[in-house]
């Protein structure tokens, strides 16, 4: 008998203090998100290679807040025909506006919600810095969302020679 109102005692405690600490548990105060990308050792048969990959951050968002974003990105290329697009997916619909600028060479593409694909072009071979500026605003009628390293900017080699040779979309 003595050793179920031991057991029993020591469950009240338990319970007691299993209450206190969730009681004074208030939330979280900080989160941690980073992405880290090693250097790039292509094994791809083609020269092709992503040598710094743009890691876009944009931060706490609400309701119709406009801003813009600028970060670069450097690409090795075998010449080819290309074209460039914005995966609007990753924009989950909560943009009233987006626009993505992408500047090197002497090309200036723009892509945007509406049209979210490059004409085709010819690269020559060679290491490209591209300078991508983003221009935002969330809808007004935007939902709760969160996304993490999705690919919004995604470069495609073409296999043939018809299209637009210009970077300009």
């Amino acid at each position: 008998m003595n050793k179920l109102l031991i057991l029993g005692g020591l469950m009240a405690l338990l319970v007691g203090v299993g209450i206190a600490v969730a009681d004074s548990f208030m939330g979280q105060i900080a989160t941690i998100s980073y992405h880290i990308t090693a250097p790039s050792h292509s094994s791809h048969s083609s020269n092709d290679t992503i040598l710094l990959m743009a890691n876009i951050n944009l931060g706490n968002l609400t309701a119709g807040q406009s801003g813009n974003y600028t970060t670069e990105a450097k690409v090795q290329l075998s010449s080819g025909y290309y074209t460039f697009k914005l995966n609007d997916g990753a924009l989950e619909g909560e943009f009233s506006q987006f626009t993505a600028v992408l500047k090197f060479s002497n090309y200036t593409i723009t892509l945007t919600k509406d049209h979210h694909e490059s004409h085709k072009m010819y690269l020559s071979s060679g290491t490209y810095n591209i300078t991508i500026v983003l221009y935002y605003t969330v809808s007004e009628h935007a939902h709760n969302a969160t996304v993490n390293n999705a690919p919004l900017i995604i470069i495609k080699e073409e296999n043939s020679d018809n299209g637009s040779v210009d970077g300009n979309s």
